[in-house]
């Protein structure tokens, strides 16, 4: 979760909106609102699979949406982005210069038989727009370990390094070696 706090910490002023899918992890729309940010939401509907519509989540991009956040594998619904559907939300994000952030903790909850759901960064995105956050919690059963990882443009990850420091300072030497081993 600090992933996405400190990327919001990055990129986030006061009154920017964040754009969010609904239903989606409510602490996304906790964390804007900290920062005084407004969470927008985008509906994601049983009649499409549970996956968002590109073409409304552009219909929601205003000159003050600085962010989009997907959940993929969609966190309540399971909902797994297509490769075709996650370019799509790449090219929006760089038709608009917003940033895309992709929550994929649940990457490796698949039940298709694949190794892990599809992930934005194997898409055309814009390596200056685009962020994965992720860990090892779900995947390796490990939560409570605290361990994870923003994955960015080097520029804002160091931002997001100076918010961890101050916040985390550093992890505790089980969670960190276990991580390693998963």
């Amino acid at each position: 979760m600090f992933a996405f706090s400190a990327a919001f910490m990055a990129l986030l002023e006061p009154g920017d909106e964040v754009l969010l899918p609904d239903p989606g992890f409510p602490n996304y729309a906790q964390v804007a609102q900290l920062l005084n940010a407004a969470p927008r939401t985008y509906p994601l509907c049983a009649r499409d699979g549970w996956l968002p519509n590109p073409a409304d989540i552009a219909a929601r991009i205003t000159p003050r949406t600085k962010l989009i956040v997907i959940c993929t594998p969609g966190n309540p619904t399971g909902a797994v982005c297509s490769l075709p559907l996650l370019q799509s939300l790449a090219d929006i994000s760089r038709e608009h210069g917003v940033h895309l952030l992709s929550d994929e903790i649940y990457d490796r909850l698949v039940f298709d038989g694949s190794a892990a759901a599809p992930s934005i960064l194997q898409t055309e995105h814009d390596l200056e727009l685009t962020l994965v956050a992720s860990g090892v919690a779900k995947a390796f059963s490990m939560t409570g370990f605290r361990v994870g990882w923003l994955h960015g443009p080097p520029a804002l990850i160091g931002v997001a390094a100076k918010m961890a420091e101050v916040f985390l300072s550093c992890g505790v030497p089980f969670a960190q070696a276990a991580a390693e081993a998963a």
